[in-house]
């Protein structure tokens, strides 16, 4: 919680903040419910490179991104290969998140948005898709610039390690679209009423009958919660409220990045618990980082405004808190490091 309050104190304060977030990132150890998970993943494509299996066998037999392949393969004659690769791409979504507040000079709320809204957490545990979704934080700017191929060619990148990240293409065209901010206030508003009258429970139950491969892999396994326990979580109600007090602050934000976050809201909204959907949602919910500070810079006077954010911020902190950390779920305490 530091981090936020050195950013007032200038550009080195600035970047010592981000040094801070990267050092913590880089040398934890076993952090993140996956952590254990990604090592040995690792462990197994380090084996497999270094018993002459080519590139293509082992993408083809093992299933993983070819980012997370490479960089296996570039630090291959490291014993432990998964401290650095996790490293490496925590110093990756360190540096875009920097490039990303830096262009809209929001880095003392940013900072704080990403540390207690627990996204920082999240990037520790989802660390494949957390790289996809700081890429496509970054490549904003070039769907605001018009420019399809740069936004393309970010895009693949992303999906190098993570392939949900080609879902995102299509959204470039979404920047034409104009929907009045109102009128998404009131649709989020009814989706959170739909969600609580049950009606996406019904909606999921049915694709989880008609999607014969998502029902074969992921129904009844880790992957997916039940669904009507979820719409009625004191979780999820709160964490809906917070999205809907945030799109009803961005009246003045620039169209797209309310579209944006809003499509991550419907995701989360019929989620139900559902891991797919929610992984998709976490590159629009993201913008969060962006769209409460310039609410705050648009709002001449908000200090109530800002006093009820923070308000629901410190709610939003306490339930993923408890989520997060209270109950262990995500391995985020104690906090240990590769020296320990």
């Amino acid at each position: 919680m530091l981090c936020p309050l050195l950013c007032c104190l200038g550009k080195k304060g600035i970047w010592f903040a981000y040094l801070v977030i990267a050092v913590f990132s880089v040398v934890r150890y076993d952090i993140g419910a996956d952590y254990e998970n990604y090592a040995y993943m690792i462990d197994q494509l380090k084996a497999g490179l270094n018993n002459g299996y080519s590139f293509g066998y082992i993408w083809l037999v093992f299933e993983k991104e070819p980012g997370m392949i490479l960089l296996t393969q570039f630090f291959s004659w490291s014993e432990y290969p998964y401290v650095w690769v996790i490293g490496l791409i925590s110093v990756l979504n360190t540096t875009f998140l920097y490039k990303v507040l830096e262009r809209y000079q929001i880095h003392a709320w940013g900072l704080f948005l990403y540390i207690v809204t627990f996204i920082l957490f999240q990037s520790w545990d989802w660390v494949r898709q957390s790289v996809a979704m700081h890429v496509f934080l970054y490549s904003l700017c070039y769907i605001e610039s018009r420019n399809f191929l740069k936004y393309m060619l970010w895009v693949l990148f992303a999906s190098m390690f993570h392939y949900s990240a080609l879902c995102l293409i299509p959204f470039y065209f979404i920047y034409s679209i104009r929907i009045r901010p109102v009128v998404v206030f009131v649709f989020s508003v009814v989706l959170f009423v739909l969600a609580e009258l049950g009606v996406f429970n019904n909606v999921k139950n049915l694709l989880e009958v008609i999607m014969a491969m998502y029902n074969d892999f992921y129904v009844g396994t880790q992957h997916t919660a039940s669904g009507a326990n979820t719409y009625h979580s004191i979780t999820y109600i709160l964490t809906m409220l917070w999205y809907i007090f945030i799109i009803g602050m961005s009246f003045k934000a620039e169209n797209h990045l309310v579209l944006f976050f809003f499509a991550g809201v419907v995701l989360y909204a019929i989620a139900g618990g559902n891991l797919l959907l929610i992984r998709m949602a976490y590159y629009f919910l993201g913008l969060q980082l962006l769209l409460l500070p310039l609410a705050f810079r648009s709002f001449e006077g908000g200090t109530l405004l800002r006093t009820l954010a923070i308000g629901m911020l410190m709610v939003q902190f306490l339930v993923f808190n408890k989520v997060y950390i209270g109950a262990n779920f995500r391995g985020c305490t104690p906090y240990e490091t590769v020296f320990s």
